[in-house]
């Protein structure tokens, strides 16, 4: 393709699938990446150590907030010359109670249990 006719942005989508092999494991990589977090804005009336606290406590006996804290999509383009992220979204959510259940949750229980940090000041971006 031509300099002059390259499109200025490009959408990739991926989906990953990601077995949860020791959750413990996991809890504690978020609450070691919470604690050395530099917390820019927060809420009027709430500290820095405040703010740390509650997130903290999201991740506490949640592995799906716990991968959500970590998970970082920018982090594909390190190493690819040429471009940056314009934007990231990103969802993630427990799709079934086994590992290998693709099929998400088939007894009528609403999927999609949403987690994740809320601002484009922390480490995962925004969750969509």
């Amino acid at each position: 393709m031509p300099p002059d006719s390259f499109p200025a942005r490009i959408t990739i989508t991926s989906e990953i699938v990601v077995d949860v092999l020791d959750p413990a494991v996991l809890e504690q990589a978020a609450l070691a990446a919470i604690e050395v977090e530099e917390f820019g804005v927060v809420e009027s009336g709430t500290t820095v150590e405040q703010a740390r606290a509650a997130e903290a406590a999201e991740v506490r006996g949640d592995p799906v907030a716990a991968l959500a804290w970590l998970l970082d999509p920018e982090r594909a383009l390190v190493g690819i010359p040429g471009v940056s992220a314009g934007s990231v979204t990103w969802e993630v959510y427990e799709t079934g109670d086994e590992a290998g259940d693709e099929a998400g949750d088939e007894a009528g229980d609403e999927a999609g249990d949403e987690a994740g940090p809320d601002g484009d000041d922390e480490p995962a971006g925004d969750v969509a």
